[in-house]
């Protein structure tokens, strides 16, 4: 939890830091965390996604996190399967199967949603 806790205070692509969250009360972090073991989450977990020859770990985090977020959201009884190859193939911001930018690919779908 404390690597995370750095990463998540750190710039992880070339624009600004996004802003927190608003929320009506704060809560502490724990000190451990593992969802395989959250009753209410443990459904929202799938299986890491394969590149294969295609440099896009980028893109799969984001649609990971999106898919695992929203089904957070309605406290695991609904997994979501979202379309990494759409943000791969049109975001014409990063660089298809050569790499890119997290930040561009959640702005993707954040602007074209994802399928």
């Amino acid at each position: 939890m404390n690597e995370a806790r750095l990463q998540f205070n750190m710039a992880m692509a070339d624009s600004p830091n996004i802003q927190p969250c608003k929320t009506e009360s704060s809560k502490e972090i724990p000190e451990t965390y593992d969802m395989r073991t959250d009753e209410a989450r443990k459904n929202c977990i799938q299986p890491v996604r394969r590149t294969g020859n295609c440099t896009s770990g980028h893109v799969m985090a984001v649609v990971s996190t999106v898919e695992d977020r929203m089904c957070i959201q309605k406290d695991g009884t609904q997994v979501y399967k979202l379309s990494a190859q759409d943000v791969i193939s049109c975001d014409k911001e990063n660089y298809y199967c050569n790499g890119g930018y997290v930040t561009y690919a959640l702005n993707y779908g954040i602007s074209k949603g994802f399928i």
